[in-house]
């Protein structure tokens, strides 16, 4: 039980740290323009109504990305239920990004990529966690090759 809460904080924060993570790196790539504060909502919306779209798919590969890689650190942690962990810290990058996109607006679009590929993207990183843990129990199982 402590193990399985282990591992679903650790996917829900790895999923968190890499999703800012990677949009930190979108900044890089398309700058916000020149003297933006971010603490006013009115200043935000009207930049977002320019953002180029590199930027926004960016920000869609860094959630995805994010989820996918949080769903796998939690599937790999966990020692059950790592499908079911997987895809909480799919529904919990989820309802990030809904508030998010509540937030700030976005394009339709965004919200339509984002909403229908976040919960696969958890899923696949949950898959591919408990298939590489399979694939090892059977290594080890087998013992040493000849």
């Amino acid at each position: 039980m402590k193990r399985n809460i282990l591992a679903g904080v650790s996917g829900a924060a790895a999923a968190f740290v890499i999703i800012w993570l990677l949009e930190l790196a979108g900044t890089v790539i398309f700058p916000p323009p020149p003297g933006l504060d971010f603490t006013n909502p009115q200043a935000v919306r009207a930049a977002m109504a320019n953002i180029p779209l590199g930027a926004l798919v960016c920000v869609l590969i860094a959630q995805l990305a994010g989820t996918f890689s949080g769903a796998w650190v939690a599937a790999r942690i966990a020692r059950r239920a790592q499908a079911a962990l997987a895809m909480t810290v799919g529904v919990l990058a989820m309802v990030a990004g809904i508030g998010n996109m509540l937030m700030i607006p976005h394009p339709v679009w965004f919200w339509v990529a984002s909403l229908l590929l976040c919960l696969p993207s958890a899923y696949l990183g949950g898959l591919l966690a408990r298939r590489i843990g399979i694939r090892t129990k059977l290594l080890h199982i087998a013992g040493p090759m000849p």
